[in-house]
């Protein structure tokens, strides 16, 4: 029984391994890839949240927004929202200006009580 079992692990092992090595040398036309759709509208690209607690590199949040589309977007009127993790209100910032296409917005949240940059 243990000579079967031990059997079984090799061919196991050798066929997991040809398998690892046939796809590695395949042409990556014939591998099937992930593909994300592009967004049609502004979206949020990054933001730092850590602003003005204690060892913090800056003292503001910062947000930033992306304009994935072929046209310049108008965010007057926009504004985003915010609040910590243990407050009870809202803050609020209103945005003015343009994203221009395939362009970048940032936005500095209020500062926080540390001593950074």
């Amino acid at each position: 029984m243990i000579w079967r079992n031990r059997k079984f692990k090799r061919i196991t092992s050798i066929v997991t391994t040809v398998l690892l090595l046939i796809s590695t040398f395949l042409p990556s036309s014939l591998i099937g890839r992930a593909h994300a759709e592009q967004a049609n509208h502004v979206v949020i690209s990054q933001v730092f949240g850590g602003g003005g607690n204690s060892g913090a590199p800056y003292k503001n949040d910062f947000i930033e927004l992306y304009n994935p589309t072929d046209q310049p977007v108008l965010l007057d009127g926009w504004s985003v929202q915010y609040a910590s993790s243990s407050g009870s209100t809202w803050g609020v910032t209103t945005l003015k200006g343009i994203i221009q296409s395939h362009g970048y917005y940032l936005i500095s949240e209020a500062a926080g009580t540390g001593s950074a940059a």
